[in-house]
């Protein structure tokens, strides 16, 4: 059994139970998803990476920090049959762009955090072709940066059923 299929038997079995939340306190903001609500968004995800010519075995990079969207954005990965390249979010931009270029990473998710890091970098990694910003809460599309699409626009009209592979 593969880890995507507990997701979709989780998603199943307890549709309307909470799977993932996101706390900070400090601002008061508490985010959850159901695991159906989890299991859909991963199916979104990988919808959009085969959308965007994304295929089984190419690598698919994911720079942020613990934040909701990055378990779904990991399983969608994983439901395309795409590898995926986690890094730190404590690296720096040199290490950034040696990670990327080394695995020859074809789609990066990031947070705007990161966007003048990813500004510097962005012209030296020609195979890195689609690069797609994930904002807080607080941040908007005001954020992003012109060589970036923004993850909600992305997904949002992709369906929610199963993609087969």
């Amino acid at each position: 059994m593969l880890i995507t299929d507990y997701l979709t038997q989780n998603a199943q079995k307890w549709p309307h139970d909470v799977a993932l939340i996101e706390r900070v306190p400090e601002k008061k903001i508490r985010r959850e998803l159901t695991w159906l609500e989890f299991e859909k968004e991963a199916n979104q995800v990988s919808h959009f990476l085969q959308a965007q010519g994304i295929e089984s075995g190419d690598r698919v990079a994911i720079l942020m920090t613990n934040r909701l969207e990055w378990l779904p954005i990991y399983f969608g990965i994983l439901k395309r049959g795409a590898v995926v390249v986690p890094l730190n979010f404590r690296f720096e931009g040199p290490t950034i762009e040696k990670c990327l270029s080394f695995t020859q990473a074809k789609m990066l998710f990031f947070e705007p955090m990161f966007n003048a890091i990813l500004a510097e970098i962005q012209p030296h990694l020609p195979q890195l072709t689609i690069w797609v910003a994930v904002p807080t809460c607080e941040e908007g599309a005001e954020d992003l940066p012109d060589f970036a699409k923004f993850y909600s626009t992305v997904i949002a009209n992709q369906p929610t059923t199963p993609l087969e592979i």
